[in-house]
């Protein structure tokens, strides 16, 4: 029923007839088996966020909380198999009753190191205050308690598709998206659909955002501070800041609570990082910064990235010092063919409704959603709303919202399993 052509999937049979699937299995007694299993397991759904997100999972350390979520995962009874790749993704399957579509839900394992960092500190606790969850972590780890409660619900209720559903914890969506690369590259193409948990609802997003980040190194050499005259290296990188900023695009507007703005077309460029030094009376022979160029037309992104060449090299002249520009990552805007009209788009949509919300369509994303979206998969992003005040002491997660997110989310990976009514 699903068959991909040049890199790009062709919509036909089940796919299709998503949006009206969904709508009808809400109101079926699978749909409503389904929806009972996420509001009854209240209490353990918070427990198991709590003991995920007390796990720190930045670059290079997810393993422990991969383990953690390889027991949960098993201890769910929905999955038939569990197994933890060699990206440290834990991948759980739960087999389908024919060969019909291959889903995969996906969900973020891994957090940035200044989570990392606030979550090691004792006074750091995390709690649930009446509708709150708080503590840092807890956003992104919101979405692995989605996916355990998915697998849950699914055994409760003793449903199967006629595919197989997968769901995947995957790593280095900080860091390059690189678990779901991997993923993609081992499963990809069995998968008819990929929608991603991102915590929260409200908003539906699909296609790739373009993204470049750049590094530009400066060389130059290291001087006593009584030799006198400027620091060559810190002087070009703070000259370069300043400038690659006043290429800094008006701010898109972009909001995950309502009222939320339908945000189509528009690029960001930011100056995030910037290194030089270690000893406090000797300039440095080195430093760095990053640029983070994001945008949803290739073309605005291109043209960035030029002038940001140019900056660098100017200033490199003008400062005596040798600069080069590395590229990080170069990922190319994305679509979906269809648009806003394509039927997974529009199953989300309704899933999103049927849960008591109502959904803004973006036509871009920069999660997970870019890996599958490069890999000619289907695939939309699920959230909104779920909470702020991320890599601070203050974030919160507001548990309504994301237990409305998962209602969503089991509602829509049915239907495009094919789970019977």
């Amino acid at each position: 029923m699903y068959r991909r052509r040049h890199g790009a999937c062709a919509v036909t049979g089940d796919l299709a007839a998503a949006p009206e699937r969904t709508r009808a299995l809400a109101a079926a007694p699978t749909g409503r088996a389904l929806r009972a299993s996420i509001e009854h397991g209240r209490a353990r759904f918070l427990d198991e966020w709590l003991r995920i997100t007390a796990v720190p999972a930045p670059f290079g350390e997810e393993e422990p909380r991969a383990r953690l979520l390889e027991s949960l995962a098993l201890e769910t009874g929905g999955a038939d198999e569990v197994v933890v790749d060699s990206a440290l993704n834990v991948v759980a399957t739960r087999r389908g009753t024919a060969q019909g579509p291959c889903v995969a839900l996906i969900a973020t394992l891994d957090d940035l190191g200044p989570v990392a960092e606030l979550r090691r500190r004792p006074d750091a606790p995390l709690r649930v205050e009446g509708d709150r969850m708080l503590g840092p972590g807890v956003n992104t780890a919101s979405s692995d308690a989605v996916g355990l409660a998915i697998l849950r619900a699914f055994d409760e209720a003793g449903v199967r598709g006629t595919g197989d559903l997968v769901v995947a914890f995957v790593t280095g969506e900080e860091t390059g998206l690189t678990g779901a690369k991997h993923l993609l590259a081992e499963r990809g193409s069995r998968l008819a659909a990929v929608v991603e948990i991102l915590g929260g609802l409200g908003v539906v997003s699909y296609g790739a955002l373009g993204a470049v980040r750049l590094r530009i190194v400066v060389d130059g050499v290291s001087r006593h501070s009584l030799d006198g005259g400027d620091a060559a290296v810190t002087t070009a990188l703070a000259a370069c800041t300043l400038r690659i900023t006043g290429l800094t695009p008006p701010p898109p507007g972009i909001s995950l609570v309502p009222p939320r703005p339908s945000v189509h077309d528009f690029a960001t460029l930011r100056v995030n990082q910037l290194h030089a030094g270690e000893a406090f009376n000797h300039s440095p022979a080195a430093g760095w910064l990053s640029v983070d160029i994001r945008g949803t037309k290739q073309e605005q992104l291109a043209g960035l990235g030029r002038e940001v060449r140019a900056i660098a090299a100017s200033v490199a002249a003008e400062h005596g010092v040798e600069a080069r520009v590395e590229v990080l990552r170069d990922d190319p805007r994305v679509g979906l063919p269809g648009g806003e009209g394509h039927p997974l788009v529009e199953a989300a949509v309704a899933a999103t409704v049927e849960a008591g919300h109502e959904a803004v369509v973006w036509n871009w994303s920069s999660s997970n959603v870019n890996a599958a979206a490069a890999a000619g998969i289907p695939a939309v992003a699920l959230y909104g709303g779920r909470g702020d005040g991320r890599t601070t002491l203050a974030e919160w997660c507001d548990v309504p919202t994301v237990i409305a997110g998962a209602h969503a989310v089991t509602l829509l990976a049915a239907a495009l399993a094919d789970v019977p009514g």
